[in-house]
């Protein structure tokens, strides 16, 4: 959605080339400034095929890799294939809609999401999953995600984790 982020003709939004975002990106107004290319974009996502889904990916990684901008973390994958296999594995409605979610409302979005997401592109199946350490707990934020990712029929977990031989567990 990198075009749609970054759309041009929108008043005040953008004061200087050098904005790694639009200024509306955290307002309520970004999904209506953008409400007509946001849902004609989510209708091809939730429609996509796997080779689409490569290309709209492959396009904006070659035109725009590293470029500064808030909403992207370049260095999340080691290359364009790794991306592109996630994709594959997520399928276009779920891509649909966490772009929907988060175009609606990015700044109450940021916090809570799970902490991993693991694929295997050969069996095509992913899982999202939230960690947490023995005296951890779902917070509020991490529950309404894990909530909402469900509904959108995303495979999601919480793990809890053990500590298992460390020091002090052997001293008595």
């Amino acid at each position: 959605m990198w075009d749609i982020i970054f759309m041009e003709g929108i008043p005040d939004v953008f004061r200087n080339t050098y904005q790694a975002f639009p200024l509306d990106l955290y307002t309520d107004c970004f999904y209506e400034n953008r409400k007509e290319a946001i849902e004609c974009r989510l209708q091809l996502l939730q429609e996509a095929s796997t080779e689409t889904l490569h290309s709209l990916m492959a396009d904006v990684w070659t035109e725009h890799l590293g470029e500064a901008s808030a909403p992207v973390s370049w260095e999340r994958f080691s290359s364009l294939q790794q991306a592109q296999s996630l994709v594959s594995c997520l399928g276009g409605s779920l891509l649909s809609g966490l772009c929907r979610k988060m175009s609606k409302d990015i700044r109450h979005c940021k916090g809570g999401l799970p902490d991993l997401v693991v694929w295997n592109v050969q069996k095509q199946i992913y899982k999202i999953v939230e960690v947490k350490g023995p005296t951890d707990r779902l917070s509020h934020k991490q529950m309404v995600w894990l909530h909402e990712l469900k509904k959108m029929g995303a495979d999601t977990e919480v793990c809890h984790v053990v500590a298992i031989g460390s020091k002090s567990n052997r001293f008595n």
